[in-house]
């Protein structure tokens, strides 16, 4: 059976084409007007009608949550909501490109036709289009027109036959399409059957044959073009999402691996990090440098301007972390996390950790190679081994490189672990982050950090 994903790709893969053939329609409708004279203009627009098909891509892939909404709900509510965030969000792009580059070429009475007829035609393509879209994609995928056998037990195929019905609830298998045959039946038999009916696609169970049945199925199929799916058993035993990869002769079931640390996203990734940190270690730490050095004057506190300690990184790997020392040098114990008016810290270092600035060193982490700049935070190695023992999948967040800021940081879980709840919401956060990774979202969770220091929150001290 088709994935819900691989029909999500060319469900996006279509709009964006729709997407941008209105453009292209709008274009030639204006132009028999004149309203295009320059003899670039057909180039310009054409890469900007590729621009608007990668936007729409962008936006509706940018979160998987965001996607199984937009693709599977039936609330009309919902789905409004989500294409207007998608008309939005192209036009905020658009609109400030041209702003921005100033570009004269592109006619400003064509982009904002573009513009006003692209959500009613969001409209249509959501509620109209795409299902009638859906229902083909699944159709041709799933080869609905040819007869599917179910090889199993009774209870195996009463819950297999709903499945088949989930999976293509929009054109369910019907009954005279979908063959049953019983585990104890002959293969000859079998084969006979298999032989005169117009056989696409055989599912099986694998508990219920018997030794050497299996393999024998795996023959003729391949002998006689069919797809052939087994059903492994022990896969029903394991909670959550596993793989099957080929290592030598051997097939192992592997957990997935976070989409950040596939090799072009790692590139993408570190590409981003790079540029961004250059950008602060140049041009933002050596003032700050100065600056906090004076504080540490004027506060009376002795000690060097930065301070370094041991965090655990990717693969639980550990790393010297550089801050900008915000509490007095001696007379403490370095593993106790930070409280409100805590004794420990000085005058000037509350002003530096409650605005963020003491994390500013870490961008030098960044350029190393042991942080990112958007990840799950760091801990001491103390604090890590406690928090795995509080939330079973918390080792999750080590997959990856620990970050500057991190999505629970923007959304209040920073600073002191008061609570065990404190610790599973704040690892939740972290591996929805890992699981559904995108630069987008990245940038979003800078640009919310960066609002944090203007506007603090509560639990910053």
């Amino acid at each position: 059976m088709v994935h819900q994903k691989v029909v999500i790709k060319y469900l996006t893969l279509i709009n964006a084409f729709l997407v941008t053939l209105l453009g292209v329609i709008l274009y030639y409708f204006q132009s028999f007007r004149e309203t295009f004279t320059s003899p670039l203009s057909a180039y310009y627009l054409s890469l900007f009608f590729i621009f608007c098909g990668t936007l729409w891509d962008g936006f509706t892939l940018s979160s998987n949550d965001q996607v199984r909404k937009l693709i599977n709900t039936k609330n009309k509510k919902t789905k409004t909501r989500l294409y207007i965030r998608q008309w939005l969000l192209i036009n905020a792009f658009l609109f400030s490109y041209l702003f921005f580059s100033r570009d004269l070429i592109i006619s400003r009475l064509w982009l904002t036709s573009f513009s006003l007829l692209l959500l009613p035609f969001c409209h249509v393509l959501i509620f109209n289009i795409e299902p009638k879209m859906r229902n083909l994609i699944q159709s041709r995928l799933n080869n609905v027109d040819n007869s599917v056998y179910l090889l199993g037990s009774d209870s195996w195929i009463s819950k297999m036959t709903n499945s088949l019905n989930i999976w293509i609830n929009s054109k369910p298998f019907s009954s005279d399409k979908v063959f049953i045959i019983k585990p104890q039946t002959n293969f000859q038999k079998i084969e006979k059957w298999l032989r005169d009916e117009d056989v696409k696609y055989l599912i099986a169970d694998q508990t219920s044959f018997k030794k050497g049945l299996l393999n024998e199925l795996k023959k003729f199929a391949e002998r006689r073009g069919i797809k052939l799916s087994i059903q492994l058993d022990f896969m029903n035993h394991l909670s959550g999402e596993f793989e099957i990869e080929k290592l030598g002769p051997y097939h192992l079931i592997t957990q997935p691996q976070p989409r950040m640390n596939e090799d072009i996203n790692r590139v993408i990734k570190r590409i981003f990090d790079i540029i961004f940190s250059i950008f602060f270690v140049i041009l933002v730490l050596p003032p700050l440098t100065i600056f906090v050095f004076l504080l540490q004057k004027i506060s009376r506190s002795k000690g060097k301007i930065f301070f370094t300690q041991s965090r655990l990184g990717r693969y639980n790997k550990p790393f010297k972390v550089y801050k900008f020392r915000t509490m007095h040098s001696s007379g403490f114990n370095e593993s106790k996390q930070a409280e409100a008016s805590d004794p420990r810290i000085y005058k000037g270092g509350e002003l530096l950790r409650k605005f963020n600035i003491d994390e500013i060193p870490q961008f030098i982490n960044v350029l190393l190679g042991h942080m990112s700049v958007v990840g799950p935070r760091p801990h001491l190695e103390k604090h890590e081994r406690e928090f795995e023992n509080i939330y079973t999948k918390y080792g999750i967040r080590r997959l990856v490189k620990p970050g500057i800021t991190g999505l629970a940081q923007t959304k209040g879980y920073r600073g002191e672990i008061k609570t065990r709840n404190d610790v599973r919401y704040r690892a939740k956060f972290d591996i929805f982050y890992v699981s559904n990774w995108n630069l987008f979202l990245d940038i979003k969770i800078i640009l919310k950090t960066a609002a944090q220091c203007i506007i603090p929150h509560r639990n910053a001290y």
